[in-house]
């Protein structure tokens, strides 16, 4: 089944989500290959990325009013 699942995820999601009922509220972070390459690069830091940086993130987060984090 897990062929099944990742063939037809695409079609099921524009099946069934609306981006009209999309919250403008709810913001993603993405961890994409050129922020790992930026933080290789300008940090020394790679993936997974340590425990301590994520402090920075959160209290950056924190500071511009996030609500929650997951």
């Amino acid at each position: 089944l897990e062929e099944f699942e990742n063939r037809t995820w695409d079609w099921r999601l524009q099946a069934v989500a609306d981006p009209r009922n999309a919250d403008p509220k709810i913001k993603l972070i993405i961890v994409d290959q050129g922020t790992l390459d930026f933080f290789e690069h300008e940090y020394g830091v790679t993936w997974p990325f340590p425990r301590d940086l994520y402090r920075y993130v959160i209290d950056f987060l924190a500071g511009a009013g996030a609500r929650g984090l997951a």
